[in-house]
């Protein structure tokens, strides 16, 4: 078969099972081991584990976000120059699962898949 065949056909098998093994990704195509990783790396799929992530901060958190809030605010108001010195890094929140068995928290993810 054609390498862009079996791309196309590793590709719907990603789709429809993200949770499988190479090893069973080459057996369920009927390809060696190290064409269905080569396929994988021509896809640019990627192997991601999950993991669990606090949603609700605790008081104290809160808090301590408060007073560094708090302590930049004044360091900036006595700092003219503050602002030409901070390298700004956006903070996400990413809603997930805590898995009871780690193989099961990773997945086959291709580009325009969301882990």
């Amino acid at each position: 078969m054609t390498t862009k065949l079996n791309k196309q056909r590793l590709r719907e098998l990603l789709l429809e099972d993200n949770d499988m093994t190479i090893d069973e990704m080459a057996q369920n195509l009927n390809l060696s081991y190290s064409t269905a990783q080569r396929l994988l790396n021509d896809l640019n799929a990627k192997y991601v584990a999950s993991q669990w992530l606090p949603h609700d901060l605790k008081t104290e958190q809160k808090q301590a976000r408060i007073d560094m809030c708090q302590h930049n605010l004044e360091l900036y108001r006595s700092t003219p120059d503050l602002l030409d010195r901070i390298i700004a890094i956006d903070e996400s929140w990413l809603r997930s699962y805590d898995p009871k068995d780690p193989k099961s928290a990773k997945k086959w993810c291709l580009p325009e898949q969301h882990p």
